[in-house]
């Protein structure tokens, strides 16, 4: 599949754009389990720096999804706070909410916040490579001078003032 023969894949890739946004069933030893949007998106197109491939699934990241989804689709809910331990996938998890939900949404404005520079700068380095590994029919469309998409990023980043001790990038996906 590459843009030269992507007529022919027309409905692979509506079908794609439709799990992205429904979420989707399959069935686990018998079991059926349902995948939020983000989650199948994570599992099934995301690679992470950390392995260069896709997540595992396991059934606690499917309910952390299943509680972001529930967050987000409840609007008495105000957001999440989620205390956690290490080795969750929770940094994975957020950053493929981001990668849906910005591929997807026209002019979005996604976040990352950390207590730290460093560990800013280990997500937003998580989250380019999973923008930049994703195939050529998800990739949003940038506006910019420059053909490396974390170069554009970076730029877009570095119009704000952000000082030593906090980091906070925002990232800006235009979608044309």
């Amino acid at each position: 599949l590459t843009p030269d023969n992507e007529e022919a894949y027309t409905d692979f890739i509506l079908q794609e754009y439709k799990r992205r946004r429904e979420g989707v069933w399959f069935f686990n030893n018998g079991e059926a389990v349902y995948l939020t949007p983000s989650h199948y998106m994570a599992l099934q197109w995301i690679k992470m720096l950390d392995t260069g491939g896709y997540m595992d699934f396991r059934y606690a990241q499917r309910d952390m999804f299943y509680f972001t989804r529930a967050c987000v689709l409840d609007n008495r809910c105000l957001g999440e706070i989620f205390t956690k331990s290490r080795r969750t996938g929770f940094t994975y998890q957020i950053i493929c909410e981001n990668i849906n939900d910005g591929t997807m949404t026209s002019n979005a404005k996604l976040g990352i916040i950390s207590k730290l520079g460093e560990d800013a700068e280990e997500a937003f380095l998580k989250l380019s490579y999973g923008i930049q590994n994703l195939p050529f029919f998800f990739l949003p469309l940038f506006i910019s001078t420059s053909s490396d998409i974390a170069e554009s990023i970076v730029s877009i980043l570095c119009s704000f003032s952000l000082s030593s001790e906090s980091l906070i990038m925002i990232l800006f996906l235009t979608l044309l």
